[in-house]
């Protein structure tokens, strides 16, 4: 009878460590992908902050919107842009949608966070940048 009892427990208690480990485990995908998400919504301040710097002098940063380009400094990374106005009617093209995203590669499958915002340009007329 207590050789049954202590095959029950010894199960109960690799089930019991199987369940932990298995948390353990979520647990650190979960904190490695909480890492990369900052470390992306950093880069994508700092991409912004530099977009706001030339539409603030009238001058309309680059973008396709189809190809991603590392980003400088931050190995493993890679964004993509795309700007556009957001009423051509007005002529003046002062308001620009901008659309970036931040890709990444995690065990072989790409993630990416995306920002959409809206920018104002400076100056007179926005000049367009050149590739």
């Amino acid at each position: 009878m207590t050789l049954v009892e202590l095959l029950i427990a010894f199960a109960i208690l690799m089930s019991g460590l199987v369940c932990i480990f298995a948390l353990l485990m979520a647990g650190a995908a979960s904190h490695r992908r909480a890492i990369k998400e900052t470390e992306a919504t950093m880069i994508a301040s700092s991409i912004l902050a530099d977009m706001r710097g030339e539409l603030a002098v009238g001058v309309i940063p680059a973008s396709d919107g189809l190809t991603y380009q590392e980003v400088k400094d931050h190995e493993g990374y890679k964004s993509n842009c795309v700007i556009f106005p957001i009423d051509r009617r007005k002529g003046d093209n002062r308001e620009f949608f901008v659309r970036l995203r931040i890709r990444w590669s995690e065990k072989g499958d790409n993630q990416f966070i995306e920002f959409n915002t809206v920018m104002l340009a400076g100056g007179e007329k926005p000049a367009k940048k050149d590739k």
